[in-house]
């Protein structure tokens, strides 16, 4: 059985990992880090955690990012938010190319942050003891074991107050629907210009999970099977329109017209069955491309909502 990216990241820098969370996370190079490989678009990158701050327990100055940037050319972005950095890597055609870029990515900025006198420490604190790396709704951080129990406390709190919050399901599918729409534009401008993009179904699922926790005031698993649902379905609403603006170009008749012939249209050949489902097999293909990994991020969201896990 092949070995994981993440095994290999472990063994090489002497990481612990955390298969749920595809996570590796320890001390490196004096510093309390943590590498999560996450999923951008098509394609896998690294996303690298820490908290640190200077000998006088400042935060991180928002001016060392593009010092931190400019540290490795296997750096994508830098995000400082007072003492937490986080660094995303770029993408790689292959594990070996990721994790390469991962642990050449880790030396740099760690090399940078003794350069600079900067030391760890809790995300919500100066304190520089009594260290632990846990994941905080699935998202690593550096924390005290004080900061820790409180993040505790006050996640119980918000998991009280969100047990009490009413699901409106129906104003929910309302959102979905109207959400869907735009989903709906974009697949049938993509399929006029010629070509199917994951881009459309990614569009459709975020706009339409969107609409239902807008309207529904709550995200939920039942909120994410409808969504889901109103996705699909609104899918074959938008290839309806796709071919019933082409039908009605051609013909010189009207788009209520034709939307409501298309069914007979195609059942009696003046639409060509081969284009038409071969169209639709495709437009289906690259929405599930966009739609299938944006249900599994949230219902792993929901999974880990609230959620604080000690990982080292």
């Amino acid at each position: 059985m092949p070995v994981s990216i993440l095994t290999k990241l472990q063994d090489d820098m002497g990481l612990n990992h955390d298969k749920a969370s595809k996570t590796v996370s320890g001390i490196y190079n004096d510093y309390y880090i943590a590498l999560q490989q996450v999923v951008q678009g098509n394609s896998y990158t690294f996303a690298f955690y820490t908290s640190l701050s200077d000998a006088s327990g400042n935060d991180v100055p928002q001016a060392l990012a593009d010092e931190i940037k400019g540290s490795s050319k296997h750096i994508a972005s830098v995000q400082i938010l007072g003492h937490q950095v986080q660094v995303i890597s770029k993408s790689a055609m292959t594990n070996n190319k990721l994790k390469q870029k991962a642990v050449e990515m880790t030396q740099a900025v760690t090399a940078l942050f003794k350069e600079k006198g900067l030391v760890s420490t809790s995300a919500f604190s100066n304190q520089t003891t009594d260290l632990g790396i846990y994941l905080n709704e699935g998202v690593p951080m550096v924390l005290s074991q004080d900061n820790y129990e409180q993040l505790l406390q006050d996640n119980a709190v918000r998991a009280g107050q969100d047990f009490q919050k009413k699901e409106h399901v129906v104003n929910g599918i309302v959102g979905a629907i109207l959400g869907s729409l735009i989903g709906v534009l974009a697949i049938v401008l993509l399929s006029q210009m010629g070509f199917a993009a994951a881009v459309s179904g990614l569009i459709m699922s975020v706009a339409t999970l969107k609409g239902y926790e807008l309207f529904a005031k709550k995200q939920s698993k039942k909120g994410l099977l409808i969504s889901i649902l109103v996705s699909l379905v609104m899918t074959y609403f938008a290839l309806q329109i796709y071919w019933a603006i082409a039908v009605a170009q051609v013909n010189k008749v009207s788009f209520f017209l034709a939307f409501t012939e298309i069914p007979r249209l195609v059942s009696e050949g003046y639409i060509e069955s081969g284009a038409y489902y071969t169209n639709m097999f495709i437009v289906y293909l690259f929405v599930l491309l966009g739609l299938v990994p944006t249900v599994i991020s949230t219902y792993k969201g929901l999974n880990q909502k609230f959620d604080v896990r000690k990982i080292y």
